[in-house]
């Protein structure tokens, strides 16, 4: 396995069908888009993939690949408006691994470190990132990189039928 990370905006316009594939999944959509009781599910299409990437300009996408297999994507946001704590230079992190086949391989992990560096060169002091209870797999590896809890914001995301909370986690970095 040899893990790169490429600028999105470096790729063609396949890799968004990929990414759009992902998040249209239900089992992945579910542990990154927050669900809102009784809503029909909101298909994501390549198209507003590729129109959000050239939006949003303090948001920069990895797409993580083996080789020239893509795996998963991963972002570091410098202004993510949703911040909790604005007293430090903080960097919004997000980490999808889409191919299930990468699941508990190592590849979050190698990803998360890749993103600490990455916003230590943006000019981060810390990073805050955000997980639904229900996401044990995320909330094992946030932990396990030395992320801590520091504010459950209750009742954001329907999830098997009852309501769940966003807990917000986060990492000074030295």
């Amino acid at each position: 396995m040899k893990i790169d990370y490429v600028k999105l905006e470096t790729l063609d316009n396949s890799v968004f069908n990929t990414i759009a594939e992902w998040y249209n999944d239900m089992e992945l959509n579910t542990m990154l888009i927050p669900q809102i009781m009784n809503a029909k599910f909101y298909e994501i299409t390549p198209e507003e993939l590729k129109y959000q990437s050239h939006v949003n300009k303090s948001k920069t996408t990895f797409v993580i690949k083996d080789e020239e297999k893509y795996v998963g994507e991963c972002s570091i946001d410098m202004a993510y408006p949703q911040i909790m704590r604005k007293d430090y230079n903080t960097a919004w992190i997000s980490l999808c691994i889409g191919n299930k086949a990468y699941w508990g391989i190592g590849v979050g992990t190698k990803t998360i470190l890749f993103l600490e560096e990455m916003s230590r060169i943006m000019g981060a002091e810390r990073i805050e990132l955000g997980v639904f209870d229900y996401n044990l797999r995320a909330k094992k590896l946030y932990t396990k990189m030395g992320y801590q809890p520091f504010l459950t914001l209750e009742n954001v995301v329907h999830y098997q039928n009852r309501w769940h909370h966003d807990v917000r986690m986060e990492k000074f970095l030295l």
